[in-house]
């Protein structure tokens, strides 16, 4: 299942309470559903939280054993997803 982004708005608000709702609705996305590039494709609420380390640990043992099952489809160097570390917040 591929989860979407919140649709913005196209045109204003009904009211005030509609755009809280609104706001709230896209910052549950953002921080629980949305995996951000720059944090390795984790959410920024499991970066928040500290469990960052733990998931690209994990997803690190899982990418050296597909290199070690499939060394020809990884060049000479690095695993295919270069380095995992991440500065936790």
């Amino acid at each position: 299942m591929t989860v979407r982004a919140p649709v913005f708005p196209l045109k204003p608000f009904e009211g005030l309470e509609d755009a809280r709702q609104w706001v709230h609705s896209f910052m549950q996305w953002y921080n629980e559903a949305h995996h951000h590039i720059a944090l390795k494709f984790i959410t920024p609420g499991q970066w928040h939280r500290g469990e960052d380390k733990t998931m690209l640990e994990a997803r690190q043992v899982v990418y050296e054993l597909a290199k070690q099952r499939h060394p020809e489809r990884y060049g000479a160097g690095r695993c295919a997803t270069g380095n995992l570390s991440v500065k936790s917040g």
